[in-house]
């Protein structure tokens, strides 16, 4: 069996978008509200999201108009940047961390409020009913070069009637028991030097064909971070393909060949993990065409291990397979920050 271990720098990332869906009664309308949607780079997996330092991302939010395009819609979204999850009671306190920035990009939107501490803009109120506009704003943000180790960034979007036309107005109806519907996206901020802190190291065992045998990976984590496993022949010119997907681009590419399977996947220290169900591991489907992660979790700082069981037929021959493991700090950046790579060997039974 052999180890090899390499650190690779954050790669440049185009943002990932997902979108949060708001729901909103419509009675008193005749637009539909749970058409409202709120489309947000650090909306995925897990929150907050981690994010680095001299970093541009951005928010967005629009209403579907779909069904009557033409109707009325006396609503105003309100905007809200926050130091730290906000609270949605009317006590927020509209506010950037240092070297954060937040400007409209496209929309009907006014300031509505001044960072607290820090500077610029940290809340919009946006006019969903301009005539002739689509109902649509969007924003950009930058996480800056100084923007402390640590941080955790807060942006929530709230829906409010066409009155409300302050923050004032809005806050005080909050107080006062007034629930609006509102979508909070969190992004913690983690500088270069603490996410090199963070290692995974594949610690591989061979074993016989018809036996089964766990693989451990080793995990230090200081940060919520996503480890993913890949395997791979770790035989020279040999790749694992399926005859049956041969095609104009010849045969695919699966995660293990036939008589091998991954069967367990678990994590220590509050990891979520999900594997590749079994009988999509020998076959090229919609798994394999995204990629050949067989496994990921979502680990924590408590996190310190991983095993992956893996089961071998009995009639496997000799099989030397790659399994190696990256560890993700960056949400919305597709490179591991750090990796490692170990083969074993399953031998043929006797």
């Amino acid at each position: 069996m052999t180890i090899r271990r390499s650190l690779a720098t954050v790669a440049a990332a185009a943002l990932a978008v997902a979108g949060a869906q708001l729901g909103m009664a419509a009675a008193a309308h005749a637009v539909n509200l749970a058409n409202i949607s709120f489309d947000a780079a650090w909306g995925s997996g897990h929150q907050p999201q981690t994010l680095p330092q001299n970093f541009d991302t951005g928010h967005s939010f629009q209403i579907d108009r779909k069904g009557s395009p033409s109707a009325a819609l006396p609503v105003n979204v309100l905007l809200v940047y926050t130091v730290g999850a906000p609270k949605l009671d009317g006590t927020d306190v509209p506010d950037l961390p240092a070297g954060f920035t937040a400007a409209l990009d496209q929309g009907s939107c006014t300031p509505a409020a001044q960072a607290a501490t820090g500077s610029g803009t940290a809340a919009f109120l946006c006019d969903m009913d301009v005539a002739g506009q689509v109902p649509y704003a969007s924003f950009n943000e930058h996480i800056g070069a100084d923007t402390p180790d640590g941080s955790v960034i807060g942006v929530t979007a709230t829906i409010v009637p066409h009155k409300d036309n302050t923050l004032a107005k809005i806050q005080k109806a909050q107080r006062a028991g007034k629930v609006f519907t509102s979508t909070t996206d969190l992004a913690a901020v983690e500088s270069q030097a603490r996410a090199e802190q963070d290692s995974v190291t594949v610690q591989p065992a061979d074993f016989t064909a018809g036996q089964t045998s766990t693989q451990s990976i080793a995990v230090h984590a200081v940060d919520n971070g996503v480890v993913t496993l890949h395997t791979a022949s770790a035989t020279p010119g040999v790749v694992w393909t399926d005859p049956s997907s041969s095609g104009n681009d010849g045969e695919q590419n699966i995660f293990l060949p036939i008589g091998l399977n991954a069967t367990a996947i678990a994590g220590n220290g509050g990891a979520l993990c999900t594997l590749v169900p079994a009988e999509y591991q020998n076959t090229y489907n919609n798994y394999s065409s995204s990629g050949l992660d067989v496994a990921q979790c979502e680990v924590t700082p408590q996190t310190t291990s991983i095993t992956l069981t893996f089961a071998a037929s009995a009639t496997l021959p000799q099989t030397a397979v790659e399994l190696s493991a990256g560890y993700h700090v960056f949400d919305n950046v597709r490179a591991p920050f750090t990796s490692s790579t170990g083969d074993f060997t399953v031998q043929p039974a006797v």
